[in-house]
């Protein structure tokens, strides 16, 4: 990518190991069994609740909007995945959204970026929150394996998101090839941020190897939460600019 400079992620925060290579990262895999689905309106309280629960507890950031992370029109016309456990509860979600370019990408995110041509359309993570007690269990990343399973089957040239530095899952997502960026300006005004924000790439020819990684360190995470319903389509999703707010991609 030519257009912008990679952030300097410190070691501990996901950049590569002494010999090159990425750390691995620790996944704990001792959960309940459960299902990946799409989620609807019938899901809409609880989503919020956990949004809302989780983007309140960040330490990278202070909620300024709370309103803001109810379901909305941009929820109806995307994606939103969740982990749900066989007992019903709702442990973790994401909502993907399609961006055309470099201009919508801006308006989505709320910050300003360079991201070439080359890497539109894009597939936009955003509205990512786990239960607290999930945390490190790996859902999150769950949710990503299906949302790139979809993007590698399709059009999509790239999977971006914001971040935060220092935050745990930007050291899965160097991990598995994405690269970093600071934005010269960002005027969110959903959120106070208390670290820097950063524009996370996926580009598409690191999709294979990306999809390798995390299933090898999901393991048998794939098998205990397998994907309820039809597979993740990408072609009908809405075009229209989807605000991350908060990050969390």
């Amino acid at each position: 990518m030519s257009h912008m400079a990679p952030a300097t992620m410190p070691e501990e925060r996901g950049s590569p190991a002494p010999n090159g290579r990425s750390p691995r990262p620790h996944i704990d895999i001792d959960i309940d069994e459960g299902t990946i689905a799409q989620a609807s309106r019938a899901d809409a309280a609880e989503i919020e609740n956990l949004r809302l629960s989780c983007y309140r507890a960040a330490r990278e950031f202070e909620l300024l909007q709370p309103a803001a992370l109810a379901w909305d029109a941009a929820d109806d016309a995307n994606t939103v995945l969740i982990a749900r456990s066989n007992s019903g509860q709702l442990l973790s979600t994401t909502r993907g959204s399609l961006v055309a370019d470099a201009q919508t990408a801006e308006q989505a995110m709320g910050c300003s970026n360079e991201l070439p041509d080359a890497v539109f359309p894009s597939l936009l993570l955003g509205r990512g929150a786990t239960l607290h007690a999930k945390g490190g269990a790996g859902l999150h990343s769950l949710l990503r394996y299906h949302f790139l399973l979809a993007a590698s089957g399709s059009t999509v040239q790239s999977l971006i998101g914001m971040v935060y530095a220092g935050a745990p899952r930007t050291r899965l997502m160097a991990g598995i090839g994405y690269e970093f960026f600071q934005p010269n300006q960002v005027w969110d005004p959903e959120v106070r941020a208390h670290s820097p924000n950063l524009i996370a790439v996926l580009e598409r020819d690191r999709f294979a190897a990306a999809l390798n990684q995390l299933e090898a360190t999901l393991g048998d995470l794939l098998g205990r939460f397998p994907l309820h319903g039809a597979a993740v389509r990408l072609d009908g999703l809405g075009r229209s600019p989807v605000a991350v707010r908060g990050g969390n991609g």
